[in-house]
C-alpha cells in the first residue's frame, strides 16, 4: 500500500530489498504510474485508508486470487522478511479463514491484526471479506483501518491467528526494532489495563471557565492525555469549545476516526503515543533483547535507508567461523518447498 508522493521516494527501495523475495507484488495506490502501481478508485488520506485497503483486496480477488497461497498487506514503511513468513505459514491450511498480524485487543472480541505490522490473509479469508460487503452482511464502523477490518473478519467468521513462535515472542511487530529490542529504562514492562481512573470533579465550581479544560470519566488509551468516556458523558469550559470548533475551522485537526469519543479527545493532541500502543497488544507485550522470534516477520515505519541495511542484514551479513544452528537439511526447518506468499 502506497501513495502518488512515494511512488518514487519509497517503493524503488521495497522493489530494491523485501519485496524481490516475493512470488508476486502489487503495488496499490489512489493513482497508477510506470512504476508500476495499480490505481484504485479511492482519495488519499488517513481517513480513506480503510477504503483504499478494501478497494485493494477486491481488486485482488477479481484478478490474483488463484495466483497465491496467502495474500500479505504491507504498507511502504515496512520490512518484512518474506522466507520467515514462508516458514510461519506453510503449517497452515490455506482454504481455512485466518488471517495472521501482530494482533490487538482492544474493540474487536477476538483481537484485530495491526495494520502498521502488515497481515497476511488466507484465499478464504480474502473471500469471506470481499464476501461480506458485496453481500451488505458487513457494514464499516469506522475508518480506522486495521481495527475496522479486523470487526469485519470477525463478523465473516475468519479467525485471528496466533503468530508467535514457540516460545511465545512476536514475529509480526508494529514499531522499528529499537523500540521492541531496547528494555525500557525503568526495567519494567508494561501493565494491560483498559481504563484509568476517573477524574472528573464532583463539582465545577472551583474551576476557571476560561481555561481550555474539559472533563468525564477519562480513559488513557490512544491519546497521550486520555479522553472522556462519550457514555458517561463530558462537559467543556468555553475555552475548551472554543478550540475544539477552531480546530475543524483551521484544518489543524483532521478526523481519524468515526469513534466519537476517542475522536475528539484526540483534537490537537499526538495520537497513540508508543508505550500506549504496545500495551494495546493481545498477548503481554515484552520489551528487551527477548522480545521478537528468532525468525522475525516485520518491523514498521522503516526508512529507506533503513530497509537497505535490513536487507543487509538478514541475506548477506554472516559472522566467520559460526555454526548456524538452523539445520535447513531438517524436514520441519526446510523452506524450499513451501507454499507461496
Amino acid at each position: 500500500m502506497t501513495r502518488p508522493e512515494n511512488h518514487l521516494k519509497k517503493l524503488q527501495h521495497v522493489g530494491a530489498t523485501w519485496a524481490k523475495h516475493c512470488n508476486q507484488v502489487l503495488y496499490m495506490s489512489s493513482q497508477s504510474s510506470d512504476f508500476p502501481t495499480v490505481g484504485l478508485n479511492v482519495s488519499e488520506g488517513r481517513p480513506q485508508l480503510y477504503w483504499k485497503t478494501i478497494r485493494a483486496f477486491q481488486y485482488i480477488h477479481a484478478h490474483h486470487l488463484q495466483h497465491a497461497d496467502w495474500f500479505l498487506k504491507a504498507d511502504d514503511d515496512m520490512f518484512v522478511v518474506v522466507e520467515n513468513l514462508r516458514h510461519l505459514l506453510y503449517r497452515h491450511d490455506t482454504e481455512k479463514p485466518v488471517y495472521f498480524g501482530h494482533r490487538f485487543r482492544l474493540f474487536v472480541r477476538q483481537g484485530y491484526m495491526s495494520g502498521g505490522a502488515g497481515y497476511v490473509l488466507s484465499p478464504e479469508a480474502l473471500r469471506r471479506l470481499v464476501q461480506g460487503f458485496s453481500t451488505g452482511r458487513y457494514e464499516n464502523f469506522s475508518s480506522v483501518e486495521d481495527m475496522a477490518l479486523g470487526r469485519c473478519m470477525e463478523t465473516m467468521g475468519v479467525k485471528a491467528g496466533d503468530s508467535r513462535d514457540p516460545k511465545q515472542r512476536e514475529t509480526l511487530n508494529p514499531f522499528r526494532p529499537e523500540n521492541h529490542l531496547i528494555a525500557p529504562e525503568n526495567g519494567k514492562q508494561l501493565l494491560q489495563t483498559q481504563t484509568g481512573e476517573c477524574q472528573a470533579p464532583t463539582v465545577l465550581y472551583r474551576h476557571d471557565t476560561e481555561k481550555p479544560v474539559y472533563f468525564g470519566h477519562r480513559f488513557r488509551l490512544f491519546v497521550r492525555q486520555g479522553y472522556m468516556s462519550g457514555g458517561a458523558g463530558y462537559v467543556l469550559s468555553p475555552e475548551a469549545l472554543r478550540r475544539l470548533v477552531q480546530g475543524f475551522s483551521t484544518g489543524r485537526y483532521e478526523n481519524f476516526s468515526s469513534v466519537e469519543d476517542m475522536a475528539l479527545g484526540s483534537l490537537d493532541q499526538k495520537i497513540t503515543s508508543l508505550p500506549q500502543r504496545m500495551e494495546n497488544s493481545y498477548y503481554r507485550p515484552r520489551r528487551g533483547p527477548d522480545c521478537c522470534a528468532d525468525f522475525v516477520i516485520s518491523f514498521h515505519y522503516m526508512r529507506p535507508a533503513d530497509m537497505s541495511m535490513l536487507e543487509y542484514f538478514t541475506h548477506h551479513l554472516r559472522p566467520f567461523g559460526y555454526k548456524y544452528r538452523f539445520n535447513t537439511n531438517h524436514e520441519q526447518n526446510s523452506t524450499s518447498e513451501l507454499k507461496h506468499s
